[in-house]
This record gives structure tokens, C-alpha cells and sequence, in this order.
């Protein structure tokens, strides 16, 4: 595995957490200030969906923030959160929901995100990939 993809990779995981802890930190505000769980929570993973949008974009995959990405990794993102659910209510093993949310999905998330959400359109292929 080449080094920039090493970087790319250990940037998703920092970012990655440093949203969980946004989402966690502004649920808990929000809660702390008399706000109920539900609308706490959808504040937190607002938060977090932004930064993690804003910071992924230019720092994991090189790219511009534009709304046709945006509506890309909203539907990834919204892809992976529905898959999760739907395998809390069929997969009875604990550990195997914990391992498909914790580690399949996101894995699975970052190639989609490479590979689709990012990809530069036909014909304006720039930057580390270099121009086709």
C-alpha cells in the first residue's frame, strides 16, 4: 500500500472519530440544555455530517466541496446508515452488528466515497491521479 493511500486512510479514521465526537459533544449540549434525545441527536449528526463533508472532502480525497458531491455523500452516508439498521433487526449476534457498523460499513463508505462521490466527472480527471 502506497504511502498516499496510507495518509488518505489514517485522515478518514482521525476525521471519522473527530465526528463521532462532535455528534457526541452536541447531543449532550443539547440534552444538557433541556433539549429531548431525538432532536439532540439529529443536531449532533448535523454537526457532524457538515464537518465531516467539509474536512473529508479536502483532506482525505482532494476534493472541491460541490453540491454534487454533497448529495452523493449524503446518499452514501444515509446507504450505510440504513443498512445498519436494517441489520440491528435481522442479525441477532451483537458482536456481528457492532463489527458491520464499527468497521464493514465505513470501509465500505470509503471506497464508495473514492470511487463515485469524488470521482472527478468525465473528462476533468486532475490532481494526484493525474489527467486521463
Amino acid at each position: 500500500m502506497g504511502l498516499a493511500i496510507r495518509w488518505r486512510l489514517h485522515w478518514y479514521v482521525a476525521l471519522g472519530l473527530v465526528s463521532t465526537g462532535i455528534h457526541v459533544a452536541v447531543a449532550l449540549l443539547a440534552i444538557g440544555i433541556g433539549v429531548s434525545v431525538v432532536p439532540a441527536n439529529v443536531a449532533g449528526f448535523s454537526v457532524a455530517f457538515v464537518f465531516s463533508y467539509l474536512t473529508q472532502s479536502r483532506r482525505v480525497f482532494d476534493a472541491s466541496p460541490t453540491g454534487r458531491n454533497l448529495l452523493r455523500y449524503l446518499g452514501v452516508q444515509a446507504g450505510a446508515l440504513g443498512i445498519s439498521l436494517y441489520a440491528s433487526g435481522v442479525l441477532a449476534d451483537p458482536f456481528a452488528r457492532t463489527l458491520l457498523t464499527a468497521f464493514v460499513l465505513p470501509a465500505v463508505a470509503y471506497v464508495l466515497h473514492r470511487t463515485w462521490t469524488f470521482a472527478a466527472p468525465r473528462g476533468r480527471r486532475t490532481g494526484v491521479e493525474g489527467g486521463r
